[in-house]
């Protein structure tokens, strides 16, 4: 489908420790690239059981010093020359398109600055160059304040139900464990206002497509200098853990629509690097249309090496000037065979969720993981360690969590009447 050249050992810099930076790990350490992983934590950190992966540092985004505790350590541990590569984590993408003029001369990042950076972090921006180049998206409102939001009720027909989310969705998901909110009525839009902290003042007030995962469709893409595309790969979400949350299954798929619209957009907006444009496709009026643009390595970029297509290592020749074959894959192959990348551990709460509100259904879940391939995340023959630690992480919690269960149930009963 496509090959790749490699005639370098540059080492890596991969900022992120999870899913998203082990599909890095998946691509580039089979091939001798050096990996050198910035965790921003150690709590999700199972990228640094990967035998490919040479060094590692845990350090917080949001702690004074990072930038300078981070080259300290990278002209120490990595050296003059390395690749930096944003995969599954906002905040490194937030920060450190601001010091690209501050790196070392030899450190090569695959993001684009500052600038450009907003134009796909800042949703609201998304939206109006998107509506410039006659591109459909839902009916939206950004609201800074409460005086600004009662004007859009009071003159504006709001489409409901709406969805309420903010622009700092990494700050919301902290904060509120969610990403969003979903109000029936006009008061409930107010009830929410206030009870999630006005939404940082950073709200988006978007009507409610119609329709679930199934509805969603992914654009992936690796684009260079002059926002032209050199590799790209499309899914379509089957399942994610909960609603306005990262994926667990997803399937290969071609959509016309969405890829020239994705296209589009990235070249308009002038995005370099890897990014990931999502389209939901509303049935009242057959269109797909935008809902945001991740301009990092998203969670299942290895769903594309499974298909033959290796972003990752597009991205690295891309920036050390390494040629690459021009893309050759047939989009007709991404829909002749169900091809499914899966993350099972991302499940567990969906299912006792389901299964708690009687909405599980045995049959349907396993009809939907039948495939023709399958990429199941974190698991490789490979490098099997970071699969065994999540699994064993995850049986943990999962007993702690019915030890505490089976306290509370005996408290319980001891102290009744």
């Amino acid at each position: 489908m496509m090959t790749c050249y490699k005639k370098t050992n540059v080492p890596i810099i991969l900022f992120g420790d999870f899913i998203a930076a082990y599909g890095v790990i998946r691509a580039l350490g089979p091939l001798d690239i050096p990996i050198f992983l910035v965790s921003p934590h150690s709590k999700n950190n199972l990228c640094r059981y990967s035998k490919y992966v040479r060094g590692n540092i845990v350090i917080s985004p949001n702690r004074e010093g990072y930038f300078e505790k981070l080259i300290t350590w990278g002209k120490r541990s990595v050296g003059e020359e390395a690749v930096l590569i944003i995969a599954g984590a906002d905040e490194p993408l937030d920060i450190l398109p601001a010091y690209l003029p501050e790196l070392p001369v030899g450190w090569k990042p695959t993001f684009p600055n500052a600038p450009i950076v907003k134009l796909v972090r800042q949703k609201a921006l998304t939206y109006r160059i998107a509506q410039t180049h006659n591109i459909p998206i839902p009916s939206t409102f950004a609201i800074d304040s409460p005086e600004t939001l009662e004007k859009v009720l009071a003159f504006q027909e709001i489409k409901l139900p709406a969805l309420l989310k903010s622009e700092l969705s990494s700050e919301m998901l902290k904060r509120f464990n969610t990403k969003g909110v979903i109000a029936e009525n006009i008061d409930q839009i107010r009830t929410y206002y206030e009870e999630y902290d006005h939404f940082f003042g950073k709200l988006l007030l978007q009507e409610m497509i119609p329709g679930g995962e199934e509805k969603l469709y992914c654009l992936k893409a690796v684009l260079d200098n002059d926002g032209n595309t050199l590799a790209w790969f499309m899914d379509r979400k089957v399942r994610s853990s909960r609603q306005f949350s990262s994926c667990t299954l997803t399937v290969s798929i071609f959509n016309d629509v969405v890829f020239r619209q994705g296209r589009n957009l990235l070249k308009q907006i002038g995005y370099q690097g890897y990014a990931s444009v999502e389209f939901k496709l509303d049935d009242r009026d057959n269109l797909f249309k935008l809902m945001e643009i991740n301009g990092r390595v998203s969670m299942n970029n290895s769903h594309a090496l499974k298909c033959g297509v290796n972003l990752p290592l597009t991205m690295y020749n891309n920036v050390l000037g390494l040629p690459s074959s021009s893309m050759s894959l047939d989009p007709r192959k991404l829909t002749e065979k169900k091809i499914l990348w899966w993350f099972p551990f991302g499940e567990i709460s969906l299912i006792a969720t389901s299964i708690k509100e009687r909405k599980f259904s045995l049959a349907n879940y396993i009809s939907e993981l039948k495939g023709d391939g399958y990429i199941i995340e974190p698991f490789c023959l490979r490098d099997p360690l970071p699969g065994i630690y999540l699994l064993l992480r995850t049986l943990g919690t999962i007993a702690k969590n019915i030890t505490n269960l089976i306290v509370v149930k005996l408290f319980s009963r001891k102290n009744k009447p």
